[in-house]
């Protein structure tokens, strides 16, 4: 895909809905819609942005072909709520005494030894719900 046009309509060929549609979750016309993916119109980095924000369709590679044309970072609210619980789970493990040290211990075991502690944790979880 050489041009902005061309990778506006691959966005479009995998957006699972019509032109309106898409239009409507960038808050853009279909006909401005068609207009970006035939080149009659020139994509404005600040759509180039919205679709980043929505869609996660990186606007370097939109508007220049640069970089991937993911972006890591597909949804900025899932992503604030992934932070969210991960400062939680943080908190949750520095106010239980040994729980760093034991979180240490394990990442020094294999994957196959990690899985055996794993099952035995599991199992006294399970018994003491009985």
């Amino acid at each position: 895909m050489k041009t902005p046009a061309e990778r506006f309509q691959h966005i479009l060929d995998n957006f699972r809905g019509t032109q309106e549609e898409f239009g409507n979750t960038i808050q853009k016309s279909r006909q401005l819609i068609g207009a970006y993916a035939t080149g009659k119109r020139v994509i404005p980095e600040a759509t180039a942005l919205v679709i980043e924000l929505v869609h996660g369709y990186n606007k370097e590679w939109l508007l220049k072909g640069i970089g991937p044309e993911k972006t890591q970072l597909t949804n900025p609210i899932n992503a604030l709520n992934r932070k969210d619980s991960d400062r939680r789970l943080i908190q949750k493990i520095n106010a239980r005494d040994g729980i760093v040290e034991i979180i240490e211990d394990l990442l020094r075991l294999s994957a196959k030894e990690t899985e055996t502690i794993h099952r035995a944790i599991k199992s006294i979880i399970r018994k003491g719900k009985n």
